[in-house]
């Protein structure tokens, strides 16, 4: 059985699995909680992507002062975002060893140690935005719902919940640590008696990559590689990949697609999608 598959132990258990995360997410700051065995290149541009998304949704809401709670820390990767644009910044996480390293990259930034089962330990109307980025759709539903309605409790009247959550496919395997919902089940995943939902967005990640890879497919398939598009493979001991598994071509399709993907998502169709951020404003 395979680090990413259970940690040994035959089953999933959020608290050991991302602890076991964190402790072999190495140096590098996007590995515990992005794709484990993706490339630091890889990682690093879906952190801009998801960047990107995030700016469209909140262009127009006010952060300077504000309050925003992060449900699902991890090491800290979104505090420095939030920090620029003025916020003030908690971040939560079911992890000890996630926010001890959180705590090592960002001195003074507050972040709360919670439990599976218990309520988030913050007072109610708390905070001015609540936010969850790819980490309720590794809860089961029932567990979501319950979070949602703690991030909810946590968010002041006229304040806003944001989320990016991955969406149910509707062919293939879902990976063994994901729960996630169809479109229509994010977009209503909060009663409307409680909250409004402003605006959302679908996305997909690697969509040059993609797009480039599909025509050399079909227009020169006998020099097609499929290393260049394909998911990393790493051992059953979790060692990182070697950058140079990744060619050249691979590489420059990756970084020109960070700074492509987040306008051609704009026209993707919505039976396409694999993610959705979603903003609900509370009443």
């Amino acid at each position: 059985m395979s680090f990413d598959q259970h940690l040994h132990t035959g089953e999933y258990d959020p608290e050991t699995y991302w602890d076991g995360r964190a402790v072999h997410g190495g140096d590098e700051p996007f590995r515990a909680v992005c794709g484990f065995s993706r490339d630091v290149l890889e990682n690093a541009a879906m952190h801009r992507v998801q960047s990107s998304l995030l700016t469209s949704l909140l262009a127009d809401i006010p952060l300077e002062g504000r309050h925003v709670v992060e449900l699902g820390c991890g090491v800290g990767r979104w505090v420095e975002w939030w920090r620029d644009r003025g916020a003030r910044y908690t971040g939560l996480d079911v992890s000890e060893e996630m926010i001890r390293l959180a705590r090592d990259r960002h001195p003074g930034v507050e972040f709360v140690k919670v439990h599976a089962s218990a309520a988030l330990p913050l007072p109610d109307a708390s905070c001015d935005l609540a936010c969850s980025v790819t980490v309720l759709h590794h809860n089961p539903r029932e567990q979501q719902n319950r979070l949602l309605g703690e991030l909810l409790r946590l968010v002041r009247p006229g304040g806003h919940l944001l989320l990016l959550e991955g969406l149910e496919p509707k062919h293939g395997r879902v990976s063994f640590n994901m729960f996630p919902r169809p479109l229509s089940g994010w977009l209503a995943a909060v009663p409307p008696e409680l909250a409004k939902r402003v605006r959302f967005r679908v996305a997909r990640w690697w969509l040059t990559r993609e797009a480039i890879d599909g025509a050399v497919r079909f227009l020169r398939p006998e020099r097609w590689r499929p290393r260049i598009a394909a998911q990393a493979r790493h051992d059953g001991e979790g060692k990182r990949r070697s950058a140079r598994s990744l060619s050249r071509a691979g590489r420059l399709l990756i970084t020109l697609g960070a700074r492509l993907d987040p306008y051609i998502m704009r026209f993707l169709p919505h039976e396409t999608a694999t993610h959705v951020v979603v903003l609900f404003r509370r009443y």
